[in-house]
């Protein structure tokens, strides 16, 4: 178990990976199709990310950012129809993400911010263009429960959230949608 007594984490990040590029489409007697890009990965807990349990008490969380990764653009299904871009990635708990059991006693989250990756783009086809992908979901800023999180005479002041925007429509004679833009959840 994870004891932290009397602590400050101020101006951590955590910044999650960029999805890349998709491959492009072959040549020859058999033309290929593009590849889908990557998605963009996840990142929280800049400050403090715990699976486990743990105890905090008397300890400072300021200014923590997390970041998700953006997605590449969609590519070409066999069919001429542009795919689907990936969703952005998921950003949650700058200062604290618990995953485990987390009792946190007097302390401070302060002015920690997420922000969700945005959605890759629809990929471009001859026929149907793909959807874009929804933005990564930014989730609890100071802090973010994945498991059971005791907050007792605690402040949280000043956090921010922050959902990633939708990818734009692959192109096409019947273009794709633009991906929804993600809400921020607390």
């Amino acid at each position: 178990a994870l004891v932290v007594s009397n602590c400050s984490f101020t101006w951590n990040d955590a910044f999650s990976g960029h999805g890349a590029g998709g491959g492009a489409a072959g040549s020859g007697a058999f033309v290929g199709i593009s590849g889908n890009g990557g998605a963009g990965g996840r990142a929280g807990g800049a400050a403090l990310y715990c699976l486990a349990s743990a105890t905090l008490v008397n300890s400072t969380f300021y200014e923590n950012y997390a970041r998700g990764g953006d997605s590449a653009a969609g590519g070409q299904q066999s069919n001429s129809s542009g795919t689907r871009g990936a969703a952005g990635g998921d950003a949650a708990g700058a200062g604290l993400w618990c995953g485990g059991i987390c009792n946190v006693t007097n302390s401070t989250f302060s002015a920690n911010s997420v922000v969700g990756g945005d959605g890759g783009d629809g990929g471009n086809g001859p026929l149907l263009g793909g959807d874009g992908g929804r933005g990564g979901y930014g989730m609890g800023g100071g802090a973010c429960n994945a498991g059971t999180l005791r907050l007792v005479h605690c402040t949280l002041v000043g956090g921010n959230s922050l959902g990633g925007v939708g990818g734009e429509a692959g192109s096409g004679p019947f273009p794709g949608t633009r991906g929804a833009d993600a809400p921020a959840r607390g």
